[in-house]
C-alpha cells in the first residue's frame, strides 16, 4: 500500500508530460472528456475486481469508503456528487488548457495548492485533520515545486548574462 502513491505521483507526472508534448493542439473539453472517461472505465474495471476478490469482513470495514457498497442515494447525495463533477470537470478543462500553454515551472507550485484544499475539505466534509507525517510530506511536496521553480528561474538568468 506505501507504494501507491509513488505509483500515483509517476502516472500524474507522466500525465503532465504528455499532455505537454503531444497534446499542445487538442481542445482542453476533448482532454477533460477523455481524461473522465478512463476514470470511469478504470473504475468499473476496479469495482468488477474488488467484487471477486475474497475480502474479510475487517478488511471491508477497514476501507469503508471502497469495500462496502454505495450508500443509500438522496436528492443531497446526488445534487453534491453533480456539483463535484462541474467542479472536477472545470478544473480538469482549465489545467489541460494551462499545462498547453504556460511554463510548467510556474505551474508545478500552482498544482500543488490542491494540498492546501484537500486538508480543508478532510476537515470540513471528513472531520479528519492531517496527522504529522502527512504534513510533513505536504510541506516536502510544496517545497519541491517551489525549488523547481526556484532552479528554473536561476536557469533563465544565467541564459540570459550569456
Amino acid at each position: 500500500m506505501q507504494i501507491l502513491p509513488v505509483i500515483a505521483g509517476f502516472f500524474y507526472a507522466l500525465n503532465i508530460l504528455i499532455l505537454r508534448r503531444y497534446c499542445r493542439r487538442e481542445r482542453p473539453l476533448a482532454i477533460a472528456f477523455m481524461v473522465g472517461l478512463m476514470f470511469f472505465v478504470v473504475g468499473i474495471i476496479g469495482a468488477v475486481i474488488i467484487s471477486f476478490m475474497p475480502l474479510s469482513e475487517s478488511m471491508r470495514m477497514s476501507l469503508p469508503f471502497l469495500l462496502i457498497g454505495w450508500p443509500d442515494f438522496s436528492m443531497l447525495v446526488l445534487g453534491l456528487c453533480m456539483l463535484a463533477s462541474l467542479l472536477n470537470l472545470s478544473g480538469n478543462i482549465c489545467l489541460s488548457r494551462a499545462y498547453q500553454i504556460a511554463d510548467s515551472s510556474w505551474l508545478a507550485p500552482l498544482d500543488f495548492s490542491y494540498l492546501i484544499f484537500a486538508m480543508i475539505w478532510g476537515r470540513i466534509l471528513f472531520g479528519y485533520w492531517p496527522d504529522g507525517q502527512a504534513l510533513i510530506g505536504m510541506v516536502l511536496i510544496a517545497g519541491a515545486g517551489v525549488l523547481i521553480v526556484v532552479r528554473e528561474n536561476m536557469k533563465k538568468q544565467a541564459a540570459k548574462a550569456v
